[in-house]
């Protein structure tokens, strides 16, 4: 059994269609993805004491919006804000462990 300590840490992402990067520690393992407060999040287990850190980038997308099918990425979920009124699907689109 490994000794690593691991948390569940809270990355806002956006509100809305974009694309967006964000700063993540290696190795963070992407548990789930919701609104909070109409902002939608990405929720992650990591190594706190992990020193190195990557880039991560990340689409949201309506439903029914048009993207380019060469978006490509890993479907991470599908959260709904205002209410309901708006859905939302978050991809990551770029990912690369170091070696």
């Amino acid at each position: 059994m490994s000794d690593e300590r691991r948390q569940m840490w809270k990355f806002p992402i956006g509100c809305g269609p974009c694309e967006t990067t964000i700063e993540m520690p290696r190795f963070a393992c992407i548990m789930a993805v919701d609104s909070q407060r109409d902002v939608v999040c990405l929720w992650a287990e990591v190594n706190p004491d992990e020193p190195l850190t990557i880039e991560r980038r990340f689409a949201i997308r309506a439903t029914g919006q048009d993207f380019d099918k060469d978006l490509g990425g890993q479907y991470q979920g599908t959260c709904q804000a205002a209410d309901g009124a708006l859905v939302w699907h978050v991809f990551e689109t770029t990912h690369c462990d170091p070696l």
